[in-house]
């Protein structure tokens, strides 16, 4: 009488990391109604082992298989079976090859026994969701920088109405290929901006950036692998402030698969905007004049003296201060023949040329 048996498998992990499968040989005999072999014989032969990766499996999700003809024979067929010492009843097991998780999504394994001698009939493990493991996505982290319009990274204050950008690096996991999607852009002002001074932040709200989304592309060479973009157009910061960017990468493409999406909104997102100022003087002056009238034998003096301000020489052109007038009474001392106009409203620059013109009823010089 030829006996069958039995496979079961369980693997946990993670994408890109191995799998393996583990294969055991449980004897259980039907004859008839039941018949029952207390005294087996142990379990020999080998088992060549198959995996469906996401996009060879069949079945709905949750009940995917691993159907036969499907998949791709693992390395290492065919491995011989082991008995397990002392088991009762007798098994025997043995283990695949390794198997790299290059695709998040649902793996499933199938088996095939063929047995060495007539003991046993050959069998194998397909149709079975209980063969398969589900990879979840890789992480992703998000890693911004404020550049110039040149791309060097900004360290220092900019000037209002600088032109700046942002520029994102995603960076994945060994095996799970590069990160592939967009990415969005939004700026916080001064205005929108989260925290405190010195820890400001654009965690939420803030204006989405015209370019988005953004298409990621590779950064060659990159270990782990890695995508870049940068924001477009670029953010004019035309007010004095801290202004913060915010970036959010969501998967798409050919490995949206293998990655779950990732943002930065940390300070370091962040810049300061300061303005400049520059002095210029320029020099003015209140033009006064005085003039003393002097009698040359002595004689007290009455009438008025009087002074008008022109514009250039000569005292022909334009009067840039009306006649002023002053009454002399019986002046007799350079102190009473002495006047002074009193401007206090008219300024001229220094680069102005004006001229007094002052007038008594009597000969008069300036002292």
């Amino acid at each position: 009488m030829k006996r069958s048996f039995f496979f079961f498998v369980a693997v946990a992990l993670a994408l890109g990391g191995s799998m393996q499968r583990a294969e055991a040989a449980s004897i259980a005999a039907f004859s008839g109604s039941q018949a029952l072999f207390t005294t087996p014989d142990k379990v020999d032969g080998t088992v060549n082992f198959f995996v469906c990766n996401p996009s060879q499996v069949s079945g709905a999700a949750g009940a995917e298989v691993c159907a036969a003809g499907a998949g791709t024979a693992v390395d290492g067929n065919p491995k011989t079976l082991a008995a397990d010492v002392g088991s009762t009843p007798p098994t025997s097991r043995v283990v695949s090859g390794a198997v790299v998780a290059t695709t998040a999504g649902a793996w499933c394994f199938r088996a095939t026994y063929t047995p060495t001698g007539a003991t046993y009939t050959g069998s194998n493990d397909t149709g079975h969701h209980a063969e398969c493991v589900v990879v979840p996505p890789n992480p992703t982290t998000t890693v911004t920088t404020p550049q110039t319009a040149a791309g060097a990274a900004i360290t220092a204050p900019v000037t209002v109405n600088t032109n700046v950008f942002d520029l994102a690096v995603v960076t994945g996991t060994a095996g799970a290929g590069t990160p592939t999607g967009a990415v969005d852009f939004f700026i916080c002002s001064p205005s929108q901006v989260q925290g405190a001074s010195g820890a400001e932040v654009c965690a939420t709200g803030g204006t989405a950036l015209g370019g988005n989304s953004r298409t990621l592309a590779g950064v060659a060479g990159s270990n782990p692998p890695a995508a870049s973009v940068v924001s477009s157009p670029a953010v004019v910061a035309n007010v004095v402030g801290v202004w913060c960017f915010r970036a959010v990468f969501a998967p798409g493409g050919t490995n949206a698969a293998n990655y779950t999406g990732s943002s930065d909104a940390r300070h370091s997102e962040c810049f300061s905007v300061q303005d400049s100022t520059d002095i210029t003087s320029a020099q003015n002056w209140l033009p006064n004049d005085s003039a003393t009238v002097a009698a040359t034998g002595g004689t007290a003096l009455s009438g008025a003296l009087k002074f008008t301000l022109y514009q250039g020489a000569g005292c022909t052109g334009t009067v840039l201060i009306p006649e002023e007038s002053f009454t002399l009474t019986n002046a007799s001392t350079p102190a009473d023949r002495t006047k002074a106009t009193t401007n206090s409203t008219f300024k001229v620059s220094a680069s102005t040329i004006v001229y007094w013109m002052s007038s008594s009823p009597v000969p008069m010089r300036l002292w």
